[in-house]
């Protein structure tokens, strides 16, 4: 389509994975949109809220790309969507369509589908699972045909600004977030199996700052791993806040081959825990509930808990919710488990792999 001018018309939803990751794709891939056309419904939730903030991401990232929503929240049957989109194509006349039917309800999804039969109209649909299909229209109805999208082209955009666009956010609150830097992670893992863990001796032994406590030492430390492992999307220490008051806090948070990868990490032994009155249950609760408020069902949440085992009732439920975990036990795996839950095939990068036989040295003969 190159030269010619291309519009996109999505279907907003709570899930807007999909249709960053289709947005991105024709934008910076299939040769770039002029438009893109937001359709949504009265549910403010689940439509209109993600549809602004959409528009605002697109606003921010692509300021010439033009971004049309409807005066007004439209219906969520087949022949409202096939009626707006005849409508957009109207007004905006001499382009390339692409229709990513992915978003909103199923019965949006089929409006969007039926207008694989209009001129100039390419429809697709991304599955849970990632892969991309090409809806056709056919004497004996639609058929499908499956076309790869390759799921790190989104891997460009900040934390900053992925969190925000999946976040329902009250008007007078905002982000803090801070950028990790690389550590010497190999020297650490030395002075941490020399001074039996201690955070704060192992950073001064490395001539590294460690006037803060030892859980931000930590988590810093765990940032500074995924560096290694090549993400370079991440954010720290993020804080929601409005005036006088904290909303929700996350440790880590990185952008990883179309998925948002969320780690929670804490030092605390079971023994502090259980003088505390947040018990791992309700952290685990939620660690669920933050993970699909920021990313969905695209994203992916890592508990971490070197100082303390995970009974078998508690990593029973943080499995049934889709989270990974990382205890007392794994501590002497840390680095391959660190990677498998970042998805990262083949052997580790040389540092980390250097540190991971540290640990592996230590670890206790096998009777």
């Amino acid at each position: 389509m190159l030269g010619r001018k291309q519009a996109m018309v999505v279907l907003a939803s709570e899930q807007l994975w999909p249709n960053l990751h289709g947005l991105v794709h024709w934008m910076e891939h299939k040769g770039g949109l002029t438009d893109l056309c937001i359709y949504y419904t009265a549910d403010e939730k689940r439509s209109g809220g993600p549809a602004q903030r959409l528009r605002k991401f697109c606003n921010q990232l692509y300021p010439n790309l033009q971004v049309y929503l409807p005066p007004g929240p439209l219906d969520i049957t087949p022949d409202a969507v096939r009626g707006q989109i005849r409508r957009w194509q109207t007004e905006l006349p001499d382009r390339h369509w692409v229709i990513n039917a992915t978003g909103g309800l199923k019965l949006m999804s089929v409006g969007a589908m039926e207008c694989a039969e209009l001129p100039d109209t390419e429809v697709v649909y991304r599955e849970l699972s990632g892969q991309w299909f090409r809806v056709s229209k056919t004497p004996d109805g639609l058929a499908v045909t499956p076309f790869q999208v390759n799921p790190s082209e989104t891997d460009a955009i900040s934390v900053q600004h992925l969190v925000p666009l999946q976040f329902d956010a009250p008007p007078d609150a905002w982000w803090t977030m801070k950028t990790p830097q690389r550590l010497p992670i190999l020297e650490l893992v030395r002075q941490g199996i020399q001074n039996r863990w201690n955070w704060k001796a192992m950073f001064a032994a490395c001539g590294l700052d460690s006037s803060v406590q030892s859980g931000f030492l930590f988590e810093r430390f765990v940032a500074a791993c995924l560096l290694e492992l090549g993400i370079q999307q991440i954010a720290m220490n993020l804080i929601f806040q409005r005036p006088h008051q904290v909303l929700q806090e996350i440790d880590i948070a990185a952008n990883h081959r179309g998925r948002l990868l969320i780690i929670d990490c804490k030092l605390r032994t079971q023994a502090e825990e259980n003088r505390r009155v947040e018990t791992l249950t309700s952290q685990i609760r939620q660690a669920y509930t933050t993970a699909r408020q920021l990313g969905g069902l695209g994203a992916q949440l890592l508990l971490v808990r070197p100082g303390r085992a995970f009974s078998e009732e508690e990593t029973q439920l943080a499995k049934t919710l889709g989270l990974q975990i990382l205890d007392r036990g794994d501590t002497l795996e840390f680095f391959r488990k660190l990677a498998a839950f970042c998805n990262l095939q083949g052997p580790l990068p040389d540092q980390l792999q250097k540190a991971q036989e540290e640990l592996d040295r230590a670890k206790p003969p096998v009777a």
